[in-house]
C-alpha cells in the first residue's frame, strides 16, 4: 500500500461548504455520513514518503472522481493541509495569498484534475501540528455517471 483515502458522504445544499474538517466528519467519528448524501468529502489523503508522491496522488485523484461520478454524487470536497501557510499575528491577513497556493504541488495536482480552491478551513484534522490546523478547500462539481 502506496496512498490510502478515507472519504463520506455528506448531504449538502448547492452552494453550502463545511464549516470544518471535525463538523463534517463528525469529530473524526463519521457520524454524519449519509447513504445518500449528494456530495463526497476527503476526510484524509496520504501516501508514503518513499513512493512516487504525484503519481499516487493522481492514481487517487482518478479513482475518487470515479468513486464520486458511481455514488452520484455531484461534489467532491477536498481539504488540503497547508503546511507552508502560518497565520501571523492578528493584524495579518488570514488566508494566504494566492500566489502561495497557487506553488503548492497537491494544490496543482488537484486544480489539473478540475478541482477550484473555494476557501479555508480553520480546524483540519484537529491536529496540532498543522501550522495553525489551517487548510485549503477544494470542489470539484460534475454530474452524475
Amino acid at each position: 500500500i502506496v496512498g490510502a483515502c478515507a472519504s463520506l458522504k455528506l448531504r449538502l445544499e448547492d452552494d453550502a461548504l463545511p464549516q470544518g474538517w471535525l463538523s463534517a466528519t463528525g469529530q473524526g467519528y463519521f457520524h454524519t455520513h449519509r447513504a445518500d448524501g449528494n456530495v463526497l468529502y476527503v476526510a484524509s489523503m496520504a501516501v508514503v514518503p518513499e513512493a512516487d508522491r504525484e503519481a499516487v496522488r493522481r492514481a487517487l485523484d482518478e479513482a475518487l472522481l470515479e468513486f464520486a461520478r458511481t455514488e452520484h454524487a455531484t461534489r467532491v470536497l477536498v481539504p488540503v493541509r497547508l503546511p507552508e501557510f502560518v497565520p501571523e499575528p492578528e493584524d495579518a491577513p488570514a488566508e494566504p495569498p494566492l500566489e502561495q497556493l497557487a506553488q503548492d504541488p497537491v494544490l496543482q495536482d488537484l486544480q489539473g484534475a478540475g478541482f477550484r480552491f473555494v476557501g479555508l478551513l480553520p480546524d483540519h484534522q484537529d491536529n496540532p501540528r498543522a501550522n495553525g490546523r489551517q487548510a485549503a478547500l477544494l470542489e470539484w462539481r460534475g454530474g452524475a455517471a
